[in-house]
């Protein structure tokens, strides 16, 4: 995109995430994180579910803007309070929502509840596997093998390994 459409996207988040603050913070402990269009909140009580659709519906409607509600999801650590959550979104929705135990969010691969998953990261340690066996068959020094594998192999196969960590099994 070009700079204008960046500039826009930081500030409707920066406008979203004071509007969320002003609005919840008196009555709710809220973390609330945006990226570009990337928005989400977290809390620890489910009636800051209402709080933030509402906010966030407002905020999007001054700036004539939808939520893709297909790309939309939820997540919960209780079986019952993702009941609840489902619920409290359907007046909002168009359909319901869906709740995910594990999502790439941003690079990452985040666990949120259930069966843990290695999801992106499985495909990044055989992507890192493959190079392993290219580098090892070039015919280049140590010392330019040893650089190749700390700058590009390993950053890359091993990217939010630093939330999610691997277990030896996988290595």
């Amino acid at each position: 995109g070009d700079t204008m459409s960046v500039l826009i996207m930081i500030s409707l988040a920066t406008l979203w995430t004071c509007s969320m603050l002003a609005r919840t913070r008196r009555t709710l402990d809220i973390s609330l994180s945006a990226y570009a269009d990337n928005w989400g909140w977290i809390v620890n009580h489910h009636d800051g579910i209402t709080q933030g659709i509402t906010t966030t519906l407002i905020i999007l409607d001054a700036a004539k803007l939808q939520i893709d509600w297909g790309k939309t999801w939820f997540f919960s650590t209780c079986n019952s309070t993702a009941r609840t959550i489902a619920e409290m979104l359907l007046p909002f929705t168009p359909h319901p929502v869906e709740r995910k135990t594990s999502a790439n969010d941003l690079g990452y691969q985040m666990q949120y509840s259930g069966q843990s998953k290695l999801g992106v990261i499985k495909t990044r340690l055989e992507n890192g596997t493959a190079r392993l066996d290219r580098l090892r068959l070039m015919p280049h020094d140590v010392e330019v093998k040893e650089h190749m594998l700390q700058s590009s192999i390993f950053p890359a196969m091993f990217y939010g390994c630093d939330i999610r960590p691997i277990s030896s099994d996988s290595l």
